[in-house]
């Protein structure tokens, strides 16, 4: 399964402590030139590498986003990536119109906890709230109801 990530999964995921769930989640996970810089000197587990975008697979339908989502994207589309991890509203909209399957950080930690790597998102998204992170009501509920909590 090929993943690409942009850099507010990998953030969020880093500061829950969790970025040990996607090796058992997927393998390998993917991300550009733009997200590595983003992440700055932050240490990444070996399962996470980075791949150069070679062009601009979306015909300009990337503009607007900025540097990390839009690779992320153009990434996603090159690799002909099964799944793009990423949280803003207007890339996961983009995502959509180009026919890319995403998942943020809330179906991260269902999935996981699905796959038993965690015993509760509850607590998780809780600490996620540290972050400047906005995660609507809705996500939230859908997000426990799923979870079983």
């Amino acid at each position: 399964m090929i993943v690409v990530s942009n850099t507010s999964p990998i953030v969020a995921l880093d500061y829950l402590g969790r970025l040990d769930i996607l090796k058992p989640l997927f393998g390998q996970v993917l991300i550009p030139a733009a997200v590595r810089q983003e992440l700055r000197s932050r240490e990444l587990p070996p399962s996470i590498l980075v791949r150069e975008v070679v062009g601009d697979p979306a015909g300009g339908m990337l503009q607007g986003l900025d540097r990390g989502e839009s690779e992320a994207i153009a990434l996603a589309i090159e690799s002909e990536a099964h799944l793009i991890l990423l949280d803003d509203f207007a890339a996961r909209q983009r995502a959509d119109r180009l026919g890319l399957s995403k998942l943020g950080i809330v179906g991260l930690l269902v999935r996981a906890k699905r796959e038993r790597l965690i015993e509760a998102i509850g607590p998780e998204i809780e600490r996620l709230m540290g972050l400047p992170f906005h995660l609507s009501p809705g996500v939230v509920k859908n997000a426990l109801r799923e979870a079983g909590e």
